[in-house]
């Protein structure tokens, strides 16, 4: 799905990852990195998910800052897809996992309620394994610092054949805002 029409919440989530981007845009950039922050990654190489109504969910919201929940060995053999990125709850964003279907619906794992809006790096299972699982580290953040996996990613853009091709791109409009 290629839609560029933005429910409100995930404009909402479009407009807080802008304003990330434009203020590190104003502090040294680097020139041989491809993205000065994460955000910008995010506008540019994240998807849309749709809230998965009636999903099964964990006991209960993390708050921010914890870490994402690692995969698990039946997400894996189910066929879901691990996303991390950005949710929309009811008032503001936070940094979550989440399991994806191979039709975009993300069903969550870290909250008993869907978010309203959901952006995030969907991975393929083979790089699900070799950068989540076998490092029992989350993706991009872990204990509210970047991953060597995200600084990685900063620096030289994401490998191809690391992220699945689901879910709803962010309409053009929002990208390279820092070059």
């Amino acid at each position: 799905m290629t839609s560029v029409d933005l429910s409100e919440h995930e404009q909402r989530l479009v407009d807080f990852l802008r304003r990330e981007t434009q203020s590190h845009a104003q502090l040294h950039h680097l020139s041989d990195s491809r993205y000065s922050c994460t955000a910008e990654l995010f506008l540019d190489r994240g998807r849309f998910f749709t809230p998965a109504s009636g999903a099964t969910k964990a006991a209960k919201c993390r708050s921010d800052g914890d870490e994402a929940s690692a995969p698990s060995a039946r997400d894996l053999s189910s066929g879901l897809l691990y996303v991390e990125g950005w949710a929309w709850g009811t008032r503001r964003p936070t940094l979550r996992s989440w399991s994806a279907t191979t039709d975009a619906f993300a069903q969550e794992v870290t909250c008993r309620r869907d978010a309203l809006a959901y952006l995030g790096l969907p991975l393929r299972a083979e790089a699900m394994v070799k950068l989540v699982v076998q490092q029992n580290v989350p993706l991009l953040y872990g204990d509210g610092m970047l991953t060597p996996t995200a600084l990685q990613w900063l620096r030289n853009g994401v490998p191809d054949g690391v992220l699945a091709d689901v879910g709803r791109p962010v309409p053009r409009s929002t990208e390279n805002l820092c070059a």
